[in-house]
């Protein structure tokens, strides 16, 4: 293992890409305590899709680098954290390799 500590064990994620927000964020409070905050835009509930793992993997790779003191996870929705996986983007899958 390197001493390289901007990743945990992963290699260095690529940059999220651009477009539609996916619906996670990190904020870092004036304690250095980070938040992942999920809140996926136009909808009642927060799903796991693609993007959001994506971009989860580089905001933790983020709070890392900037030595966070501590990580919460939370959600803007008033009544769910997160629904689950995204079923119709499970259901579009039709290779195995995917």
């Amino acid at each position: 293992m390197s001493d390289d500590q901007t990743s945990i064990g992963f290699p260095t994620p690529p940059e999220p890409p651009a477009g539609p927000d996916p619906g996670v964020r990190l904020e870092v409070d004036s304690d250095n305590v980070g938040w992942v905050v999920f809140d996926l835009p136009g909808s009642k509930v927060n799903k796991l899709t693609t993007p959001v793992m994506e971009r989860l993997r580089a905001l933790l790779d983020q709070a890392l680098r900037r030595n966070v003191r501590g990580l919460g996870f939370v959600s803007a929705k008033p009544d769910m954290f997160v629904a689950g996986a995204d079923v119709e983007e499970i259901e579009a899958i039709t290779d195995p390799k995917d």
